[in-house]
């Protein structure tokens, strides 16, 4: 038992409280990397994107751009902003592209709406992420998935899975792992596979339910292996 309960520390630990914290890691990585792409864009390449923006620029010179168009698709509107010469700037949580020298238009099924500008300010607001340092924000990131039943939820439930299954085996390591391989036919590591794939089917299956009965597999695992124990063991011995 207290070199299961060391395996059960070890997991709550891996699970709960370090994953959160790579999930920030992870995510904030991302951002920068989403920010230096949106940030580094090359003249003569179509498909790039600022925001929501596609654009497309005609040369590029130091940090100046120029001859700059960008393209929004909404549902009933098409816009496009041309300008002569642009600079984009990256202002802590959004990237800044000033525009000079250029044209508006809106283009909606019964309109055209052009706007002339001398100077013009896009704000992309890159996604903020919320630092989880504290154990306060440990609760938080599981409280979430709980609320909206997401990927992080089915994680969760994968989590208490993973953690309570050294605890729950318990009787299967006395029941399989008691007797002696010299007299007896050792079919131990073929018994573990076996139970630790089932448990993992089972585990990956349960936890797209939409509620916590699935966690009763526990307690039928936990008396599946008592069952096992009580068989090959305890009547004996």
């Amino acid at each position: 038992f207290p070199i299961v309960l060391n395996f059960f520390i070890l997991l709550f630990i891996i699970s709960f409280l370090v994953i959160p914290k790579m999930d920030y890691i992870y995510d904030n990585f991302k951002k920068i990397k989403q920010s230096e792409a949106e940030f580094n864009i090359k003249a003569g390449i179509y498909g790039q994107k600022f925001g929501k923006w596609l654009i497309y620029v005609d040369k590029k010179d130091n940090k100046t751009y120029h001859n700059i168009t960008l393209y929004q698709a909404n549902d009933n509107e098409d816009i496009f902003i041309s300008a002569k010469s642009a600079i984009i700037a990256n202002n802590t949580n959004y990237l800044v592209m000033k525009l000079y020298n250029g044209s508006f238009l809106k283009i909606t099924k019964n309109n055209i709406n052009q706007i002339d500008f001398k100077k013009m300010v896009l704000n992309n607001q890159l996604p903020t992420i919320k630092n989880i340092s504290t154990l306060n924000d440990i609760l938080e990131y599981w409280i979430e998935g709980l609320k909206h039943k997401n990927s992080k939820r089915r994680r969760l439930i994968q989590n208490i899975f993973v953690v309570l299954l050294p605890v729950i085996s318990l009787f299967f390591y006395i029941g399989f792992g008691y007797f002696n391989p010299r007299f007896q036919k050792n079919k131990n590591i073929l018994y573990a596979i076996s139970l630790v794939v089932i448990y993992m089917v089972v585990m990956q299956n349960l936890a797209y339910e939409k509620n916590f009965i699935m966690l009763s597999f526990v307690f039928v695992w936990l008396i599946i292996s008592y069952l096992i124990y009580y068989i090959r063991v305890k009547r004996y011995y």
